[in-house]
């Protein structure tokens, strides 16, 4: 074969290879500043699904929506005992306690205040006592540390009474409660004591080398010891000692720091781990680490809390004040930029993708050349192509042919072709082409150009043949100006162009044409994007403003895409079948995947973690692990379409703010109302001539929460249902005097609608 120039490159960075997994993604809730300078500590849930959480800066509540900041005020005996937050905890009565550095509080929704509990110890009022833990173990009966002593108490009698552990004890660091309603305290020299048939008695278990124990966690009838210094111990129930984790251990019992802060089991059987350097997941024998990255949503590595909410949803409070939330039913894309130099670089079209046999992916850029993405650590190893000192900047596609041979077209810098010798230019007039689409076949590559027509490159000889456009000859191409091209599984070439569709059948010497015309069987539109076979030997074409058709290759004839009025005749830019057989397009309107067993479509948008709503034509790949890539303008997105999973769990629906006459609600507006706390808001008498009202609504459902939709009706005044087109306040002006129910449904992110409506 015929060349120009020789250039060597090396598209292969030596780095290890990580095996694939699920990936993780976190829905950060608060912004980079945090909700606080220090840490948020203690995360609970209350009765209506929404979450609490406490720091250094006081509490606050998160309804999905609103996030409401209670502190505490010296003026104000109904506020908490302190802005200092050392836990909160939710008994078996749903009442959530608040414990600070300034004694102990519990939440009054009816009042939407707090209530202090004013503890009594040998006849004393304690007024400024460090409480960091509470549990209930009877209906009216709780323990507390305070002061790293235990005591317990009857909540209609604060009259505190010590109990002792021993003298050995030392300082208590954590309370804690297992499901067989056994009593645990550690302490501070590292010792763990359960209690006997009373309360007041406690023995000791084990006693560990660590300074401090920090948690513990009943799993799989085993107690997990964690501490903060020394990792984990886990023993059995009569206190043998089993295994450890350490940061200093390798394989499966490798944690990522000693400083262990937290551990939950879900129902999935996943044991999380919180530590000062990132959690740790442990699944079975495989034991993953996770830490924060540009795309996965974690605000921080170091971990103070984790809590399983009643969705089996976990919330992570970090170090600054950061929040984030993860679910098995979310999932975000990842939208890669193009590094260069350790800068991103902005604005850059990137055209195409293809795999090197070490997994990692090569990334053609219009504007930047060529790039090598480790796809398992989401980072760039490699830069430019480099062709005499002069970069090859303009990349339009690439292809890899069966032999390993990577071919790579571009805007008006030729056609190369590499191997393991290096990198050679294609010799020839191939250099004043914008070669827009390339398809390896067994004797050589089909080149598409956007001016010139077809080229086919011969590899034994590097012969090429070139076919163009003539428009009153029949069998020759329909346009000059192509985008995509396509061979299906009998060994057919499709050529999608600006004017026409043309397919060369396998054995024949000249192309058929296909247009738009006044056929209902005919295409819908002339100018054609990408093409793509489906499962079943049906060809799917994607348009421009004209959605999908597909043609059967046994009748000869086009039908629309049966739900081509779902994606609104969208510019259809590039096809890539999943392998699972599912059929995932870019579009002018984010991205959609068309369930094939299902008959379903779905569609993914910013929302989702999308670069935008516009994608670069035929720039679609799917690698050897099943990952799909989109290139558009500003960077790629990765999409794993196993982690695309859909939300069942149906909402219940909370009234999150009230306003009369345009003004947020005041108690002394209503002539009556059964809670201050919104959420708890089931009745409300008002004046007749306060008639006009406004109501948001919430939806607990914490993934992308603003794809949350709603619809209500007023009884006796509205009776049919009425959509809420876009967010969640609904709104009515000047109602008749008269008694009316408000219902409201909601859906969740993945368009599941409660069932029941929330009526006030």
């Amino acid at each position: 074969m015929r060349y120009v120039g020789l250039l060597l490159i090396t598209f292969i960075l030596a780095l290890p290879v990580y095996s694939d997994s699920k990936e993780i993604f976190f829905e950060q809730i608060s912004s980079d500043v945090g909700f606080s300078f220090n840490a948020i500590t203690s995360i609970i849930e209350d009765k209506h699904g929404f979450v609490w959480f406490g720091s250094n800066e006081g509490v606050f509540f998160y309804n999905t929506v609103r996030i409401k900041k209670y502190s505490y005020d010296p003026k104000n005996d109904n506020s908490l005992p302190s802005n200092i937050i050392t836990k909160l905890y939710k008994d078996k009565n749903d009442i959530i306690w608040v414990c600070t550095q300034n004694g102990i509080g519990y939440f009054d929704e009816k009042n939407d205040s707090f209530i202090r509990l004013k503890l009594i110890y040998d006849r004393n009022y304690l007024n400024s006592e460090v409480v960091s833990s509470i549990v209930q173990y009877s209906n009216d009966e709780y323990l507390i540390v305070l002061n790293s002593q235990l005591y317990h108490f009857n909540i209609n009698d604060p009259l505190l009474r010590k109990i002792s552990i021993g003298d050995a004890a030392g300082d208590i660091s954590y309370l804690g409660r297992n499901e067989d309603n056994n009593i645990y305290v550690g302490t501070k020299t590292g010792k763990v004591f359960i209690n006997n048939d009373v309360i007041t008695e406690f023995s000791l278990i084990y006693s560990s080398s660590s300074l401090s124990i920090r948690t513990l966690s009943h799993i799989n009838n085993q107690i997990w010891i964690a501490s903060t210094d020394n990792g984990i111990d886990i023993i059995s129930t009569e206190g043998v000692l089993i295994t450890q984790y350490r940061e200093e251990y390798p394989g499966n019992r490798h944690i990522p720091s000693n400083i262990v802060r937290k551990i939950i089991k879900r129902k999935n059987g996943e044991i999380w781990i919180g530590t000062y350097d990132g959690i740790t997941i442990i699944d079975g024998l495989k034991n993953r680490i996770v830490r924060h990255d540009p795309y996965n949503g974690l605000p921080h590595n170091s971990i103070y809390e984790l809590y399983i909410d009643s969705k089996e949803g976990i919330w992570i409070g970090t170090w600054s004040g950061g929040l984030a939330y993860y679910s098995d039913y979310n999932y975000r894309f990842s939208h890669i930029s193009l590094i260069k130099n350790n800068v991103p670089i902005s604005n850059s079209v990137i055209s195409s993708f293809s795999e090197n046999k070490n997994g990692n992916i090569i990334v053609g850029s219009e504007t930047n050349g060529l790039f090598t993405f480790n796809p398992h650590e989401k980072a760039f190893v490699n830069n430019a192509v480099i062709y005499e000192n002069l970069p090859i900047y303009r990349i339009k596609s690439i292809a890899k042919d069966k032999d390993g041979r990577r071919w790579i077209g571009t805007f008006l810098e030729g056609l190369w072709y590499s191997d393991k010798h290096g990198i050679r230019m294609v010799e020839g007039e191939l250099d004043k082409d914008i070669i827009s689409s390339l398809l390896p076949v067994d004797n050589g590559i089909w080149v598409g150009t956007r001016e010139h027509g077809l080229k086919f490159v011969d590899k034994y000889n590097g012969d090429v043949e070139e076919y163009f456009a003539e428009e009153d000859k029949i069998g020759t191409l329909s346009s000059n100006r192509i985008w995509d091209i396509f061979q299906d599984s009998k060994e057919n070439i499709w050529i999608c162009t600006d004017f026409g569709l043309n397919v060369k059948y396998k054995g024949a010497k000249n192309f058929t044409r296909y247009f738009n015309n006044d056929n209902i069987n005919s295409l819908s539109q002339n100018l054609i994007y990408t093409i793509t076979e489906d499962r079943h030997g049906k060809i799917w074409i994607g348009t421009n403003s004209g959605g999908i058709d597909i043609f059967d290759p046994e009748t000869k004839t086009f039908q629309k895409f049966r739900l081509n009025e779902a994606i609104n005749n969208a510019d259809v830019y590039s096809f890539v079948n999943d392998l699972n057989g599912n059929i995932w397009f870019s579009t002018n309107q984010g991205i959609y995947v068309y369930y094939t067993k299902t008959n379903t479509l779905e569609n993914f948008t910013e929302k989702d973690g999308l670069l935008g709503p516009r994608f670069q034509p035929n720039s679609g790949f799917i690698n050897s692990s099943g990952k799909i890539f989109f290139g558009g303008p500003n960077g790629f997105n990765i999409i794993d379409p196993d982690a695309v999973k859909k939300n069942p769990v149906e909402p219940e629906i909370y009234l999150s703010e009230l306003f009369i006459h345009n003004q947020p609600f005041n108690e002394e507006e209503v002539r009556f109302v059964n809670s201050k706390f919104t959420a708890g808001i089931e009745r409300l008498e008002i004046a007749y001539n306060k008639n006009s009202l406004g109501f948001e609504f919430v939806a607990n459902n914490f993934i992308k929460n603003t794809k949350n939709q709603f619809r209500y009706r007023m009884k006796n005044y509205i009776d049919e249902w009425v959509e809420v087109e876009h967010g969640n306040y609904i709104s009515f002006t000047k109602i008749p005097p008269g008694n009316y129910t408000l219902q409201v449904l909601a859906s969740n992110n993945d368009g599941v609608w409660s069932q029941a409506p929330k009526e006030i």
